[in-house]
């Protein structure tokens, strides 16, 4: 039996100060792809993100945050947003 998994821990950090460090049940951002969602027990993941929105949903509230450049990765269960300028 596969085992439920909740959250996910997410991180968004730019190279001065980290913007968000918490558990999280949706991450939704875009690529040059198109928008994507991340949700718990996601595979692990790469991209780029382009300039726009990045929505996070923690369960109790939703929560935007604008980036210019950024990267967001997947690894175990871990997203991580690091971000160069415009994450706020």
């Amino acid at each position: 039996m596969t085992k439920r998994v909740d959250t996910q821990h997410l991180i968004i950090m730019t190279p001065t100060r980290t913007i968000f460090d918490g558990e999280v049940y949706s991450v939704t951002a875009e690529n040059h792809v198109g928008a994507f969602d991340i949700l718990p027990g996601h595979v692990n993941f790469f991209t780029i993100l382009t300039a726009g929105e990045v929505a996070v949903d923690d369960g109790q509230k939703s929560l935007t945050f604008m980036v210019k450049k950024a990267i967001l990765k997947v690894d175990n269960g871990r997203t991580t947003i690091y971000a160069n300028g415009g994450a706020a």
